[in-house]
């Protein structure tokens, strides 16, 4: 089933040509994204710059999820715990681009997002932007997620250009970003975080116990592990230190036990950057 809260949109707030518009939107978002959850569907539209540019905000809402996969397009995407949700709540910001601002706001009218579950409750979310409708090319049109639910047991988030957050849900985590830092704090499952440029910091609450894989070809690794993990460490950077804990701070790359080494495993690679792991809760 698709839940497409938004398919009557209003025009909510139009300001100047400014790039400073894009950028409230974007600090806006989640200021707006609970007001959106509550309505059949606002668009909050932005005049562009000299290539033209609108964005829409978007929601979807399932009463009952476990898992929630998302797949960005040029923007950033967000997980939050929510006590008071009831399932998922899906906030979505879509910008498109056009050769006139007349073709911008069309593009941006029939953006959607696509938000579907199976019977297994994985609800799957992308955006889907309209076709060009000029000779004139751009590569810009962006999509940002913000996900509000009060648990679940799997994330994967992917997107081509942007940051990932997850904030306070103890699920197991797939993160992938092309070219953004990835920030997961206060989680107990599994994390396997990837990212071609960016830092990567993840803060692991009291009682995780699994394996974590970090990874990322140009920036700093920070890793926090609670006093309920246990296993086998191995980080390798290209250019930078390496500091775990009960092992020599070294260059190049490291290893070291805490605890049972048999119980899980972190591995932990950069190109170009420091490494960085710490024991906390001791």
């Amino acid at each position: 089933m698709t839940h497409d809260c938004s398919t009557a949109p209003v025009d909510l707030v139009r300001t100047s040509a400014s790039g400073r518009g894009v950028a409230r939107i974007a600090a806006r978002m989640l200021a707006l994204a609970a007001a959106a959850l509550a309505l059949p569907g606002c668009v909050v539209i932005v005049d562009g710059d000299a290539r033209a540019s609108a964005s829409v905000l978007r929601s979807a809402t399932f009463a009952e999820a476990s898992a929630v996969e998302v797949e960005g397009d040029n923007g950033s995407i967000r997980f939050e715990r929510d006590p008071a949700v009831t399932g998922v709540a899906i906030a979505a910001d879509l910008r498109c681009e056009g050769a006139d601002q007349a073709e911008a706001d069309a593009r941006a009218a029939e953006a959607r997002v696509v938000a579907e579950r199976d019977a297994s409750g994985r609800v799957s979310v992308r955006a889907e932007f309209p076709a060009k409708r000029s000779e004139r090319g751009w590569s810009s049109d962006s999509a940002s997620f913000v996900i509000r639910a009060a648990s679940l047991e799997r994330i994967v988030a992917t997107t081509s250009n942007g940051r990932i957050v997850v904030k306070q849900l103890g699920a197991a985590i797939e993160a992938r970003s092309s070219n953004g830092a990835i920030d997961i704090d206060g989680v107990t499952g599994a994390v396997d975080a990837r990212t071609s440029n960016g830092r990567i910091e993840v803060v692991l609450a009291e009682g995780a116990a699994s394996d974590i894989s970090l990874a990322t070809s140009n920036g700093a690794v920070k890793l926090d592990l609670p006093a309920s993990w246990q296993g086998a460490v191995r980080a390798t950077t290209s250019n930078g230190r390496i500091e775990l804990p009960g092992a020599e701070s070294r260059e190049g790359s490291a290893e070291t036990a805490i605890g049972d080494a048999a119980k899980a495993k972190t591995v932990i690679s950069t190109s170009n950057g420091r490494v960085t792991v710490r024991r906390t809760g001791n």
